[in-house]
């Protein structure tokens, strides 16, 4: 390659995957040795360089510097089109900041005339692809003539990944591209979708869809016969563009989600501004074996019959076995003042509610309770499962809440009044995360090792301070390391195995098990 006079080519001789790690990390270094100083332009320089009818397994293109000009929407589609041509393996094209777009904190531009247009070609080689283009709407580029003949598509595509881009209110070009261009596409992420209003999706392959932050969309239609994971959050906001807060999506009529998975395994999160069970259509549950990340929105034993899809999903997912959720307290005014006449409450542990007698492992993540509610809430969990082998509970002390703030629980006089025993005959093992050794979480520890005397085999309590946060020292309800261990030494039925300290974690065994 010609080079200026007394310079020496670095570039031209590096083997592909060595080249992709330096244009991968090329945005942390500092300006002056780029040759030449542009970033832009320099990815266009090492590009021309290659073989011109040569592979290259993976292309990675990232803007790291807000100080850097964007790249042209007609260079981003030129690089789109090399990499479709060469890249055999992953392509990664990231021109912004994608994490505020996802949870709706960013000022996108979600209107279809103001985006500027990217070309994401119909046919390539490469097995991933992850976009970062922010403001930039997806337009899938006409079959080539000569390659639609020889039927060219992604053949090899089985991941995409899909962050902030803009879409046509109808969403065809996702849809095409999906149900056309990727016949093998196994997992489909689409993360802070702009002007998205409809999406609806049709794939043999597809196993694992993920949509988030998509707070323009209406409606949502999945038939994939092969989907194993749907996992759903921050949707529907009921606005029909986004920044146009006077105009609302009507959503009574019709249901928003509409899911045909015969096969689905795990359904996650499902947390979005309306959660309404009303707006779902999910076929057959019965296949369903994990809930992920479920927000329950608990009232120590209650919560509201118009305020549910986590709790709608457990009393309608029969055979599940692993259940993951989130204990939160949304304060909430009088039950009546401003609500909807059907809405009502409902007693978790009431007559009559059949267990959950498949779940064997329950992880409760403690991210908004109050204070002096925690062992009430999650006993109500607990006395659905009689049949758990395997508990853990992550609590999050700077989560919790001193007063209701007016919540209408105040006023329920039986809210701590379980109906049932905490019977945990199963439980072998359980771990809690973020001990303090509050009085709670003592009662809490207490009440796992009476409920599950005989079969339980291993405890372990790993202290907050072991989060390694600084103020964790200082919050007024933790106990130091010595006081719990002594605490803990005194809890009956604690007596048939024996504690050990170990790195701020208290690790209770059975003698049975040793």
């Amino acid at each position: 390659m010609d080079v200026p006079s007394g310079e020496i080519d670095r570039i031209s001789a590096l083997p592909d995957k060595l080249l992709h790690v330096i244009l991968g990390h090329l945005g942390y270094a500092p300006p002056s040795p780029r040759r030449p100083s542009d970033f832009v332009g320099f990815v266009d320089w090492a590009l021309a360089h290659r073989a011109a009818d040569a592979d290259m397994d993976s292309l990675k293109i990232e803007f790291t510097n807000k100080q850097q000009a964007p790249a042209s929407p007609e260079k981003v589609s030129e690089w789109l089109r090399y990499a479709a041509q060469h890249v055999v393996h992953s392509v990664d094209i990231d021109i912004g900041y994608y994490y505020g777009h996802c949870s709706g904190r960013t000022e996108p531009t979600t209107d279809e005339q103001q985006a500027v247009v990217v070309e994401v070609p119909s046919h390539g080689k490469a097995t991933s692809i992850f976009f970062v283009l922010p403001n930039h709407r997806f337009k899938l580029l006409p079959h080539d003539p000569a390659a639609a003949a020889a039927g060219a598509r992604h053949e090899a595509l089985t991941n995409l990944e899909l962050f902030s881009l803009s879409f046509s209110s109808d969403g065809h070009e996702l849809t095409d591209f999906v149900s056309s261009c990727c016949p093998r596409l196994r997992r489909l992420l689409v993360c802070g979708p702009k002007g998205l209003r409809r999406l609806t999706l049709r794939s043999d392959s597809l196993q694992d869809f993920s949509v988030s932050g998509a707070t323009d969309l209406q409606t949502l239609d999945v038939a994939t016969p092969n989907l194993r994971v749907f996992y759903m959050c921050l949707c529907f906001t009921y606005r029909k563009i986004y920044g146009n807060c006077d105009e609302y999506v009507d959503g009574t009529d019709d249901k928003l989600v509409r899911v045909v998975a015969p096969k689905l395994e795990e359904i996650v999160s499902m947390y979005n501004s309306r959660r309404m069970p009303a707006d779902l259509d999910i076929h057959d549950l019965t296949t369903v074996r994990r809930l992920t990340d479920l927000y329950l929105d608990m009232h120590e034993k209650y919560h509201s019959s118009t305020d549910g899809v986590g709790f709608w999903l457990l009393e309608n997912c029969p055979n599940v076995e692993h259940v993951d959720v989130r204990l939160g307290h949304m304060p909430r005014g009088s039950k009546l003042a401003g609500a909807a006449e059907e809405e009502e409450l409902v007693d978790l542990t009431s007559e009559g509610k059949a267990p959950l007698g498949k779940v064997r492992s329950l992880v409760v993540r403690a991210t908004g309770y109050l204070k002096h509610h925690f062992v009430a809430s999650v006993s109500s969990l607990l006395v659905r499962c009689p049949q758990l082998t395997s508990l853990r509970v992550d609590i999050m002390q700077f989560c919790i809440k001193e007063a209701t703030w007016g919540c209408f629980c105040e006023g329920v006089a039986d809210k701590w009044d379980i109906c049932g025993k905490v019977a945990l005959e199963s439980l072998e093992e359980m771990r809690m995360t973020g001990f303090g050794g509050t009085e709670e979480e003592m009662q809490l520890v207490r009440l796992l090792f009476d409920s599950s005397a005989s079969s339980i085999k291993r405890m372990a309590l790993v202290h907050a301070s072991a989060a390694n946060n600084k103020k964790a020292g200082v919050l007024p309800d933790v106990k130091d390391i010595d006081t719990i261990y002594h605490e803990l030494m005194k809890i009956p039925c604690a007596h048939l195995g024996s504690w050990r300290l170990s790195k701020k974690t208290f690790t209770w065994t059975s003698d049975a098990t040793s």
